[in-house]
């Protein structure tokens, strides 16, 4: 929960502009703590324009980039959910889970990576027909509000990057087709795989070059 938690507030808050230049100030200047393995590099990070912008920017943490960061909070949101509805019973852990929940569906947002998005979306429509008290009590609270933000900010402001995600789902734009076809299979591929060999399961994919 710690780690998600951590996660979810580096990516939230390096999304916005109006914090995005402190988060990326005082952690991704340290070598010691910046993502190595996912397309970083850390010295044209560094020189980059974007680092000490002001600007609205795609959620990147110390996971990595965006989209590993949002594929990891997707995966950690129904473990929090879970933990914050059946194990927590102390004040202090309910507090924890909860700001870890939110933390983490906001970074999700925030990371404006289609796979994420679709991700959320199955999440929720999991949660409407098989827990539909976690929906209510938890999920739909934070829609609900966070979509109150938005809208009184202003979907298309300076503070968000809303445009980006719209632009990359456009089906019909021919500079994303590849892209999002990827993004599909991702979702379809690993189910064909699985009937065609159950061992997939435990096995997995392997590692490739």
């Amino acid at each position: 929960a710690c780690g998600a938690l951590f996660t979810g507030f580096i990516a939230t808050f390096n999304s916005l502009p109006i914090t995005g230049t402190y988060i990326r100030s005082f952690f991704f200047s340290k070598e010691i703590l910046f993502p190595t393995g996912t397309y970083f590099n850390y010295d044209n990070y560094l020189d980059g324009h974007r680092f000490a912008q002001a600007t609205a920017q795609r959620g990147n943490s110390l996971v990595g980039k965006s989209n590993p960061t949002g594929m990891v909070l997707v995966t950690a949101l129904p473990i929090v959910l879970g933990a914050y509805f059946y194990f927590a019973k102390r004040t202090f852990t309910k507090v924890l889970f909860g700001v870890a929940a939110l933390l983490i569906f906001t970074g999700s947002v925030f990371t404006y990576s289609r796979a994420a998005y679709v991700s959320l979306a199955l999440i929720l429509m999991a949660y409407v027909y098989l827990e539909r008290r976690v929906f209510a009590n938890s999920l739909l609270p934070m829609i609900i509000i966070g979509g109150i933000g938005v809208a009184a900010i202003g979907v298309g402001s300076n503070y968000f990057k809303f445009e980006f995600i719209v632009e990359k789902f456009d089906l019909k734009n021919e500079q994303y087709q590849e892209t999002n076809q990827a993004r599909v299979l991702s979702f379809i591929r690993p189910w064909q795989l699985v009937l065609e060999d159950p061992t997939y399961i435990v096995r997995g994919a392997g590692r490739t070059d």
